[in-house]
């Protein structure tokens, strides 16, 4: 398992001089922000993240990522059904891919009325 524990660790909240130590404390796996949380995340989320671009791959997109933020690239009828497969795949690790937050872009000469815009 990639996560680790971190008993009754601090939480700070804020910076510098203005931070403030949270009234909870960190009971399970690493701190926000700090430098191995990063990389732990990267580690576990990354089987699932080659499992996509395998798949988007086998139509000539990608997937690319940085920590949590991930790019699919391909024709809209590979990746609108891959990104539900990739979140489905998270949820297996008890992640929650945030549809409501993602982003498509359509070139206009590849945008037909099927697709529309904001």
């Amino acid at each position: 398992m990639w996560r680790t524990k971190c008993i009754n660790g601090y939480v700070g909240l804020g910076s510098s001089e203005r931070m403030i130590t949270a009234k909870f404390t960190s009971d399970e796996g690493e701190q926000q922000g700090a430098v191995k949380s990063g990389f732990s995340f990267c580690i576990g989320i990354n089987p699932i993240n080659r499992r996509t671009n395998d798949e988007l791959g086998r139509h000539g997109g990608a997937l690319f990522a940085g920590i949590d933020d991930t790019y699919m690239l391909g024709l809209p009828e590979h990746v609108f059904t891959i990104v539900h497969d990739h979140a489905a795949r998270l949820a297996t690790i008890g992640l929650t891919l945030n549809l409501s937050k993602t982003k498509c872009y359509i070139n206009d000469q590849y945008r037909t009325p099927q697709y529309h815009t904001r």
